[in-house]
């Protein structure tokens, strides 16, 4: 897999809850279609300072190309103290990222361990023991059943926000959209995104209410694995809030 063309989307974070935010951006490669540019995002949690002298830690879910401007505005939030690694796909700038932080931890959940893509990736010294999770501001789950994709989901416990990658696509037509942040500025909005987007969309069956797209679908290996896991998810934490990777977060 070859991603290109970065860019973000708006020059600036945007909040969704207190001490958690989000940075847009868009990439071409998905899925190895270099022709289509893919409307992303990373999840930023922010874990205040006791010490007013001392920076906030940022807690990093799917890392993007860390250029000038993403350290930057990461720099103005806090210090990053993890980079957390959602599924094989979105650890692909991973690496690069922690070269610029390298004090930092890479959290690499049970799943994603010892996985070969990863581990190509990030060399073994800088995994992180399962030990130094933050849980008291991150609960995260492995979601089994779906060896192309080794899913892991996050839930932000002070916003109850549950934060996925690939598992939910939510793209909707603009006369759909209720109750988005207006920062947005209607960027996502399928009618207003490419036309090749939203042709892959339609085929893909990603261009409905939070869902799992086509593709996604047919490499599920272990259907009972999955659905015990999503169970556990949904009946354990007390979601109010869903942040995906693609598509308008449902906040």
């Amino acid at each position: 897999m070859v991603l290109s063309g970065f860019e973000l989307t708006y020059p600036y974070l945007i909040q969704r809850h207190k001490n958690l935010y989000t940075l847009e951006f868009s990439f071409c490669g998905f899925c190895s279609l270099q022709f289509i540019r893919m409307p992303s995002r990373m999840t930023i949690i922010c874990i205040p300072s006791l010490i007013t002298t001392t920076p906030s830690s940022l807690i990093i879910i799917s890392p993007c190309d860390p250029l000038d401007k993403v350290r930057e505005l990461l720099n103005e939030l806090g210090q990053v103290k993890y980079i957390c690694l959602s599924n094989r796909h979105h650890c692909y700038w991973a690496k690069k990222f922690h070269s610029y932080y390298p004090l930092s931890t890479v959290l690499v959940t049970p799943g994603l361990q010892n996985n070969e893509y990863t581990n190509h990736l990030i060399n073994d010294n800088k995994l992180s023991d399962i030990a130094n999770w933050p849980y008291e501001h991150l609960y995260y789950r492995f979601i089994p059943g779906m060896p192309l994709l080794d899913e892991v989901v996050f839930y932000h416990r002070q916003s109850q926000t549950l934060i996925v990658t690939d598992l939910a696509f939510n793209y909707y037509h603009d006369n759909e959209r209720d109750n988005a942040n207006k920062q947005e500025n209607n960027d996502y909005v399928l009618n207003k995104t490419s036309l090749l987007l939203k042709l892959y969309l339609t085929l893909a069956g990603g261009r409905r209410r939070c869902c799992l797209s086509y593709p996604f679908r047919l490499i599920i290996k272990n259907i009972r694995q999955l659905k015990f896991e999503l169970d556990y998810v949904i009946y354990n934490w007390n979601i109010k809030n869903l942040i995906m990777a693609h598509g308008h977060p449902i906040m």
